[in-house]
């Protein structure tokens, strides 16, 4: 109510300036906020791409961590035929004992790496 009859005294060429102000405000707010809106989009985009670029390498890492766990097990399983083959064989224990730590050290490294398996797995569902 106060408003409707303190707006009765005004002059229109009062009102009219005083809208041309606000008018000026509300086109410098909206200019500020489409730079901004471009800076945040243009970071968006940029950091999406980087998102998906380590995505994708993620990925890659997972696949050669799964190709290298392969090998290890058939190289631990190697180790292992070997040094029972060995033992058969009298006089062969210095081979047994180097056989034998080479499977356990491939035995070491596949397990190392299904740990990292199972972190990509659990962290980023690759």
């Amino acid at each position: 109510i106060l408003r409707n009859t303190v707006g009765r005294f005004r002059s229109e060429a009062g009102v009219l300036k005083a809208a041309a102000r606000r008018k000026e405000a509300l086109s410098q707010s909206i200019d500020l906020q489409m730079q901004e809106t471009k800076k945040l989009v243009a970071r968006s985009q940029a950091a999406r791409e980087d998102f998906l670029q380590t995505q994708k390498k993620l990925r890659d890492a997972r696949n050669q961590l799964d190709a290298l766990q392969g090998r290890l097990h058939r190289t631990e399983g190697e180790a292992w035929h070997l040094s029972a083959d060995l033992q058969r064989a009298k006089g062969a224990q210095d081979v047994v004992s180097s056989a034998r730590t080479c499977g356990d050290i491939a035995q070491k490294q596949r397990r190392l790496v299904q740990q990292e398996i199972k972190q990509i797995a659990k962290n980023c569902g690759i």
